[in-house]
């Protein structure tokens, strides 16, 4: 069986959403069937060659088209690639962008899967062109997919509500939290003059939907003295991750991006990570915390809901004076996420895998392996 993916960019150098399900969900996917083939397809300025990557093959293409249209039409271009070159039985297309081009998958004569990340065309850095874009692939993902994966029950939900044809071919298959090992302290609080305990954390793309900014007028209205550390990729809005510093005069500190072990040390040690996001298809960003055994206070949104912590973990949407009330609280404790981890321990990328797998062989109509 050979599958071919397109959607994220290059991994592991670009780390999103997309790109961390890539990197976790296909390497356990291969362990369940070695004459399991996976080629990725990534989208890349310039040339570059293909390499392998645990287990499956990158390839590079060239796709310089310019800001806002580089998914789509890379996209594109990699699905005549992928009919010329690499011939799979499977095209796996990621996310509602590249997903415009499921009836063309359909026509190249491909079996096609998409997995739903989220309403993306929510996003206000979209002009209005992009958003119509990207509702039109959401509305192909769901017509011209012979399969459609949603990250999250809810995300499910409001698409069923939406879009209430073919809801036969749509499956929910969370995403799992990354398993790291605590291989001891990492370096990153002294670098960041962090002391355990003593600091806020909010994760994420550094972008309007994500609302830091709500974050930081709670944080200044609730007048705390410990710092508020944001960690996130400030390129895609620079205006807007600037705005998050400007002239507040208390400790905010925008630390740029941090992965792996340094993230989870920042998640472990941290006395409270705050995500005030409005819009999220699966919050990995807070399935990461609670897995490292972080408290959580919570935009009230119904993926968050899913992560089922006490109704006190949650505030309303875009509220800045809840989110400040709650802050003062004396003790964080109340924002434990003991019985969301137990929740989220029972769920895993091996499990993750095993349904995809299923789904592939219910489209080749095989049997999975038992």
């Amino acid at each position: 069986m050979k599958v071919c993916v397109i959607g994220p960019r290059k991994v592991p150098d670009h780390i999103g959403g997309i790109e961390t399900v890539y990197t976790n969900l296909y390497p356990p996917l291969l362990k369940i069937n070695r004459s399991v083939e996976i080629t990725l397809l990534t989208r890349s300025k310039h040339r570059e060659t293909s390499y392998r990557y645990l287990g499956t093959t990158v390839i590079p293409l060239s796709a310089d088209f310019g800001a806002g249209f580089e998914n789509f039409l890379g996209s594109l271009k990699a699905l005549f690639y992928a009919k010329r070159q690499v011939k799979p039985d499977i095209v796996h297309l990621h996310g509602i962008g590249p997903g415009v081009f499921a009836p063309i998958a359909k026509l190249l004569g491909f079996k096609v899967v998409t997995t739903h990340h989220s309403t993306d065309y929510d996003r206000p850095k979209w002009r209005w062109y992009a958003r119509a874009l990207l509702r039109t692939g959401e509305i192909f993902t769901c017509l011209f997919s012979d399969r459609v994966v949603c990250v999250s029950q809810a995300l499910k939900d409001d698409i069923d509500a939406r879009l209430p044809f073919r809801r036969k071919i749509r499956r929910t298959i969370p995403n799992a939290a990354p398993t790291v090992v605590n291989s001891g302290s990492s370096s990153v609080l002294g670098r960041l003059n962090l002391t355990t305990g003593s600091y806020l954390l909010c994760v994420g793309r550094i972008e309007e939907t994500k609302r830091f900014d709500i974050a930081v007028k709670a944080y200044q209205a609730s007048s705390l003295d410990i710092p508020l550390v944001i960690v996130g990729d400030t390129q895609e809005d620079r205006d807007y991750a600037e705005s998050l510093v400007a002239d507040t005069g208390r400790d905010i500190r925008l630390v740029g991006p941090i992965f792996g072990e340094e993230l989870a040390d920042l998640y472990r040690n941290c006395t409270l990570l705050v995500n005030a996001s409005k819009m999220e298809g699966y919050c990995l960003v807070v399935a990461e915390a609670i897995m490292q055994g972080s408290r959580v206070l919570l935009s009230d949104i119904p993926v968050h809901r899913e992560f089922g912590l006490d109704d006190v973990s949650y505030f309303p949407v875009d509220d800045v004076g809840v989110l400040a009330d709650k802050l003062k609280v004396p003790d964080y404790s109340v924002y434990e996420s003991y019985r969301s981890k137990a929740k989220l321990e029972a769920w895993s990328w091996d499990a993750a895998a095993f349904d995809y797998f299923g789904l592939y062989c219910e489209l080749m109509k095989k049997e999975p392996i038992q």
